[in-house]
């Protein structure tokens, strides 16, 4: 079996393009081999692509590519060769072709263009009687018409393609339904006709037609563009010219990726946004399987633009193509929701007024009335608009700079990013916040000539034996007087104690005052065996202000980047972020209860009152285990649970459950988290799964990730056998074990967003063979080790280190 292996690092953009197109076809086609064993090649018997379509296939090729795998070389009888791309090349000219002539061009390239926008001319200069359209009659008229001959070259019908997809006007007259009367500010497509209309033309497979498509669009843009930035035509609000482009099947192709789909995006990007919302509400109305190709194309403009860079270095930014895809995903991201929300896929009501309003996608969500945080289930998974490609090669500083700048960011757009980026964005907002403060104090001391006694940060000195009155103590006389230092650095200092704060004392002090806050004997939060979470106890004796507490130290371990140890139930971090609780939230709180109201909802009985005898009134149990009842509406206690108002009941109960009933708990607990939140871009950027991700860490336990951005000093290096010891000793460890040796080396056993790669340890060399045990410095992540003699020993420590060690002082 004949094979190539070729490294994308080595090619130039043209050799790249037509490896992927041979990618393509040996997923689509196969190399015609029989005895071929390519997992990726169609040709292979145990082939698993075979339900590809052509969008997925063309995102494999692109994967193919950047994997350097394996490429059949294929037999001459089907029809493609290796080093053979696929040849581009411009429409032949005929006698009577119509060419789309521009305002610039027709007043002679100079001067005041015409009022005239977008005529189109004859060959010869002169107007036509009739501006050129296309229908699906036509279409099939003039394929039929060249059929017959013995060398068809269906001129007539790539003259016409290429005037019209030249023209948008031209296009917003094709393809109209038959309801349809003149030009309209609304999307009038006959899109089913636009398909089949498509699928002819391309059973073709006559490379000449194909190509006038491409080539017309890229007039096309051109033309749009100019009409766009002078923004006084009204084909600005004629939108059908959109939808028949992003129905071309040949989007996805390398010739149009790189060169038109790109050029179109961009022009998009240009529309008002009253155009926008036009379309936003069109595309929401597709199933979700298209609206995922589009998406999918618009991935494939940014990931097909970085493969073929010939400059790793070079800023994402720069990449006009890849601006253009990230700003038009806003269109299908939008018209995600809107789907959902019509799919009854949502939450009733909105946190629209915590959004950043000067932001373009902020004011189309106002504008639709839609918000990501009050999906429920969407039509298409949030994860499918992110490109981890992009989102290695973003330049977090870079684009922090070009927000404040006005200039584009993909900070703007957080549906591109993945969560370890959107916290990276937090923390320079947190940083940032930090230092404008501490200069701002120092700036004052400056002025009325005071002398600053200490760095102007949050500092708590607390007793290690009275940590939770303490911290009370501290966090509420601060809360009164100058809430404002909640933004402030934390440092932490411990009575008694050396330990300088540079992160890990800080660490310890939240992993001890959280174990004490949710010890099941203060009674604060009930503990759920099976689905191992807390909630909110609604007969708790403790004051408001402990619960305020843990509302403000889940702000500030955020705001400090610190992960805690807590386990609260998804519907907890959808009311920190305002959303309104609805029935499918008693499934991550009240697994059983809602299970048993599910149940409730589908009897199909009408007996409902004498089979489950209920009324509006609820039991529940206090402290002491005595039973309490509450009415769900007044005089509940008397109204029977019926077939007629079973659903109703349903809500007020999950309505007395998760909001009425820990009422008092639950606002001094978010209380006390929006003090120091508030005035953050965490509402702005973050789902509540990804809020969830900032307070409690990354469920990715990969160590090999750890070992892949570990770093050494001090004369260890990866090759040293002491480490590779280590390495083979660590990865043999039990999950407990690896748990461990994360709280003695960070302060914590908990992977921050991003997953372990993101900790960066350092491994350090502490002298030659000894019997000292391994030490670490949780601030720094820094893991100090002698050079142990052997294998058994260094585990024999390292083991005997991690599961004795406790407590800052002994670092």
């Amino acid at each position: 079996m004949a094979t190539s292996s070729i490294s994308p690092s080595a090619l130039r953009r043209d050799e790249a393009k037509a490896l992927i197109r041979l990618y393509y076809q040996q997923l689509t086609k196969g190399c015609g081999q029989d005895d071929c064993d390519n997992d990726s090649c169609a040709s292979n018997k145990r082939f698993k692509g075979d339900q590809l379509t052509t969008d997925e296939a063309a995102a494999k090729a692109i994967v193919l590519l950047k994997n350097q795998s394996k490429l059949c070389i294929p037999t001459e009888a089907n029809g493609y060769k290796v080093g053979n791309p696929l040849p581009v090349t411009k429409p032949e000219p005929v006698e009577n072709e119509i060419k789309y002539i521009t305002p610039v061009q027709e007043s002679g390239g100079k001067g005041t263009p015409t009022s005239e926008v977008g005529v189109i001319y004859t060959k010869n200069g002169a107007k036509p009687a009739h501006e050129p359209f296309l229908t699906e009659e036509e279409i099939v008229r003039l394929i039929s018409k060249d059929d017959g001959a013995d060398s068809p070259d269906y001129s007539e019908l790539t003259t016409l393609i290429y005037s019209v997809f030249s023209s948008p006007e031209a296009l917003n007259k094709s393809f109209l339904l038959p309801s349809a009367e003149g030009l309209s500010d609304q999307i009038t497509v006959d899109v089913e006709s636009v398909r089949r209309s498509y699928k002819y033309i391309h059973d073709l497979e006559v490379e000449r037609v194909q190509n006038s498509f491409l080539h017309a669009i890229q007039n096309y843009c051109n033309n749009f563009e100019q009409q766009c930035k002078r923004g006084t035509s009204p084909i600005l609000h004629f939108l059908n010219h959109c939808v028949i482009v992003f129905e071309n099947p040949l989007l996805h192709s390398p010739e149009y990726i790189e060169h038109a789909f790109p050029k179109f995006l961009q022009a998009l990007s240009l529309l008002p946004i009253e155009s926008e919302l036009n379309l936003i509400n069109w595309f929401a109305s597709y199933p979700p399987e298209k609206l995922l190709e589009f998406v999918n194309n618009l991935n494939q403009v940014i990931t097909v633009t970085l493969v073929l860079s010939e400059n790793r270095k070079r800023s994402v930014h720069s990449y006009p193509a890849i601006v253009a895809a990230a700003k038009g995903m806003k269109i299908f991201y939008l018209a995600n929701l809107v789907a959902s929300v019509k799919a009854g896929k949502c939450r009733p009501g909105g946190t629209y007024d915590r959004l950043m309003r000067t932001s373009r996608l902020a004011l189309l969500q106002q504008r639709l009335g839609v918000n990501p945080n009050d999906i429920i289930e969407p039509l298409i998974q949030f994860d499918e608009f992110i490109n981890e490609e992009l989102n290695n090669m973003i330049n977090i500083f870079t684009d922090y700079e070009s927000l404040f700048r006005s200039q584009f960011s993909f900070f703007a757009y957080p549906y591109l990013l993945t969560p370890a980026n959107k916290v990276e964005k937090l923390l320079l907002d947190n940083k940032t916040a930090m230092l404008q403060e501490r200069r701002r104090i120092l700036l004052n001391a400056l002025i009325h000539g005071q002398q600053l006694m200490e760095l102007p940060v949050l500092l708590l000195r607390i007793d290690r034996n009275n940590i939770v009155n303490e911290t009370l103590t501290h966090l509420e006389a601060i809360c009164e007087d100058a809430p404002d230092d909640l933004r402030k650095q934390l440092r932490v200092k411990f009575n008694g104690e050396d330990g300088i704060d540079e992160g890990g004392v800080q660490k310890e002090f939240f992993q001890l005052i959280i174990e004490e806050l949710f010890n099941p004997e203060i009674g604060m939060f009930i503990y759920d065996e099976e689905q191992r979470h807390y909630w909110f106890n609604p007969t708790s004796f403790e004051s408001e202000g402990q619960f305020m507490l843990i509302g403000l130290l889940l702000g500030l371990a955020i705001y400090n980047n610190v992960i805690l140890d807590v386990h609260f139930p998804m519907v907890v971090y959808r009311k920190l972020v305002g959303c309104n609780i609805v029935f499918e939230d008693l499934y991550s709180s009240h697994l059983q209860i809602a299970q048993s109201l599910q149940s409730l909802l589908e009897y199909s009985g009408d007996d409902v009152e004498e089979t489950f005898g209920l009324t509006f009134q609820v039991t529940y149990s206090d402290v002491f285990g005595d039973l309490q009842s509450c009415n769900l509406k007044e005089n509940g206690d008397t109204i029977p649970v019926t077939k007629a108002n079973l659903k109703v009941y349903v809500e007020l109960y999950t309505e007395w459950l998760l909001n009425k009933s820990i009422e008092v708990q639950f606002k001094a607990f978010k209380k006390g988290f929006d003090l120091v939140i508030r005035g953050t871009s965490l509402v702005e950027l973050f789902r509540p799964e990804e809020v969830e991700l900032l307070v409690c860490g990354s469920k990715d336990f990969d160590f090999d990730a750890l070992e892949s951005s570990t770093s050494y000093d001090g004369g260890f290096s990866r090759e040293h056998p002491v480490i590779s010891n280590f390495w083979d000793i660590v990865h043999s460890f039990t999950d407990q074990q690896k748990r461990q040796l994360l709280q003695f080396v960070t302060g914590s056993d908990k992977v921050p967003v991003g997953g372990l790669s993101k900790l960066k340890l350092l491994i350090v060399k502490n002298g030659p063979d000894s019997d000292r045990l391994p030490t670490a410095h949780t601030c720094f992540n820094a893991l100090m080790i002698c050079e142990y003699s052997s294998k058994a020993k260094l585990e024999e420590r390292l083991l005997k280190a991690i599961t004795h060690a406790k407590g800052f002082g002994m670092l």
